[in-house]
């Protein structure tokens, strides 16, 4: 979507408005860099330019995958750092052979450039790509306030490419800011899939595993699809003793009909009514999770990646689309209602965010540890 949309303006700016105000803009830029060209301007416009350059994506990229993989334990950052480097590249190529924009008829600065593929900038959205992809990580893992101040990276970096790029005569000043607009958009679609959102500190418990399960009677397990809830229930069981309860035996009629909102609520109250259990289950848009967080002494929210629970639900079973778009959306859709009804129905139970196997088995360990 983002490639087509960048695409049709490139193919509107190059052709219907280009006698327009937009087109003067082009001119009128580019003259202005001409004109304004020193030796000095020259010398920092270069150096400015390699910020995005091949072995610069190359090298920072693979340093951020190496260090957030280090401080974090998880893969996420790495698939997040991939996918957003290399899916801008490709973004870049499809639109630039899709417009085939020429560049500035003035003497540029460069050598060896493709001459029809001025639209989008390419340094430009890597740069953005590139710098949004620090910043997201930092914004995400980091600690404290001071956290934010990497966003300075992409808002002052990705700018300053683009404007060496209209320097050099390499793209109009419209190609750089298509350029920032695919390689920003790009980093943040791939930050709000892949990427935990910030949590002030952590007051969630995301990162801290978890050192008591004491005094647990009822707890309750939610998350998207394929994170591994009756897995997690199970174990939960035999650790502790507590019943287990697997809510999709109650709530799908024959394994096909869904319970009614009225019967579903009747069913819940009765299950969590019992003194002792471990209910796993969530059951996206059909849930109404009130009665039993009501009842839940302790709640795990089961936020794995994206990735590892569609692969996880793929080795499981077939499921119907309807599935897979909760899956996908759980984290943007489903997960803040999710952490509205616990902060409402639960405000006084143990919460636990896992964001990672590696968290999982932590609480396993704690829970095993308290248990006996």
């Amino acid at each position: 979507a983002l490639a087509a949309a960048l695409s049709a303006t490139g193919l509107l700016v190059t052709g219907a408005l280009g006698g327009t105000w937009l087109g003067r803009l082009d001119r009128s830029a580019t003259a202005w860099a001409l004109e304004a060209r020193s030796p000095a301007l020259t010398t920092v416009a270069d150096a400015v330019g390699r910020l995005s350059g091949t072995p610069a994506v190359v090298g920072l990229g693979l340093s951020l995958a190496v260090v957030a993989l280090a401080v974090t334990r998880s893969w996420r950052p790495v698939a997040f750092a991939v996918l957003a480097l290399g899916g801008e590249v490709l973004l870049y190529l499809l639109t630039s052979q899709l417009v085939g924009r020429a560049r500035p008829e003035v003497p540029d600065l460069t050598t060896g450039l493709p001459v029809a593929a001025a639209w989008p900038s390419g340094h430009a959205a890597a740069a953005a790509a590139l710098y949004g992809a620090v910043a997201a990580v930092h914004r995400a893992y980091g600690r404290g306030r001071g956290r934010w101040l990497v966003l300075v990276l992409p808002l002052v970096l990705a700018p300053a490419v683009g404007a060496s790029r209209v320097y050099v005569a390499a793209h109009h000043l419209i190609d750089v800011l298509a350029g920032l607009a695919l390689g920003g958009l790009w980093v943040l679609a791939c930050a709000l899939v892949l990427l935990p959102r910030p949590t002030g500190g952590g007051s969630e418990g995301a990162a801290r595993p978890l050192r008591s399960l004491a005094p647990v009677e009822r707890v309750l397990v939610l998350g998207r699809g394929g994170a591994g809830k009756s897995t997690l229930a199970r174990a939960l069981g035999e650790t502790t003793g507590l019943p287990v309860v697997e809510l999709d035996q109650h709530f799908w009629v024959d394994g096909a009909r869904p319970l009614n909102a009225a019967e579903w609520t009747s069913v819940q109250e009765r299950l969590a009514g019992r003194e002792r259990w471990v209910m796993d289950g969530d059951l996206g848009p059909h849930d109404a999770p009130a009665p039993r967080l009501r009842r839940a002494d302790t709640v795990v929210v089961l936020d794995l990646p994206l990735a590892l629970c569609a692969w996880r639900a793929l080795r499981r079973s077939r499921e119907r689309v309807g599935f897979w778009w909760w899956v996908i959306a759980w984290r943007r859709r489903s997960r803040p209602r999710v952490m509205d009804a616990i902060a409402t129905h639960a405000p006084r139970a143990q919460l636990h965010v896992l964001r990672s196997p590696a968290q999982v088995g932590r609480f396993l360990a704690a829970a095993s540890t308290d248990a006996h």
